[in-house]
């Protein structure tokens, strides 16, 4: 199959998909798409390389989230963007088995998610070290409000994601002709999981990022 046959070969029978695909070539999409990968990758790992051999950055509190946020970043980079690659490139997920889709989905749902939350919890701490920082000298108190909500938060991701969607109260059904396999796990139906997923897990980070980065901005500007 040549490069330009595959970015080209539609299905008639996937005209749901096609019909809210954007007007913009599948072909630009992707080489889009892998020209700011590869960049984003590379300036992912020059980040994550210096804080990890540079101990004094490494040991500060403050790059603790920095650094899971980075891992989580680059995981999906790594792979989910990989995966949107292999679809405009075949126009089919590829391995079309029912684990590609599962991983993908943990990585789409659960990580993009879960970088949200951890992103949510890192403005929280960026107030409470701008503005209380004296909570952070004390051993207990610092593990307290610095590695305990960290480790309870990342937890909470891995566990949350891994059951519904690995081990799901519900029949998942896979889609290989539509991106993400349809980017639907069975457990969005349950009302309280999916409410729960919606709400919790996205709108109230988002909320809380925007709420405490305003705090912080006002904050410091009657402080001048």
């Amino acid at each position: 199959m040549t490069t330009n046959d595959s970015f080209n070969d539609y299905d008639d029978t996937d005209d749901a998909f096609h019909e809210s695909e954007t007007p913009i070539p599948r072909s630009i999409r992707f080489w889009l798409l892998l020209s700011f990968d590869i960049p984003s990758i590379i300036c992912s790992l020059f980040l994550f390389f210096h804080l990890f051999i540079n101990k004094n950055l490494r040991s500060q509190l403050v790059n603790h989230a920095m650094i899971v946020l980075l891992i989580i970043g680059l995981i999906i980079q790594l792979v989910d963007i990989p995966f949107h690659l292999i679809f405009l490139r075949f126009g089919i997920v590829l391995p079309s088995i029912p684990f590609i889709c599962i991983l993908w989905w943990f990585i789409d749902l659960g990580l993009y998610n879960g970088f949200t939350i951890i992103m949510a919890w890192s403005s929280i701490h960026r107030y409470l070290f701008i503005f209380h920082d004296q909570i952070f000298f004390q051993g207990k108190k610092r593990f307290l409000f610095h590695y305990l909500p960290l480790i309870i938060l990342i937890l909470y991701i891995l566990i949350f994601y891994i059951i519904v969607i690995i081990f799901p109260p519900c029949m998942h059904t896979f889609d290989y002709t539509l991106p993400v396999c349809n980017d639907y796990s069975c457990y969005l139906d349950d009302f309280i999981l999916g409410l729960w997923d919606s709400i919790v897990n996205s709108i109230l980070p988002t909320f809380i990022i925007c709420t405490s980065s305003g705090i912080i901005l006002i904050r410091v500007y009657y402080q001048k």
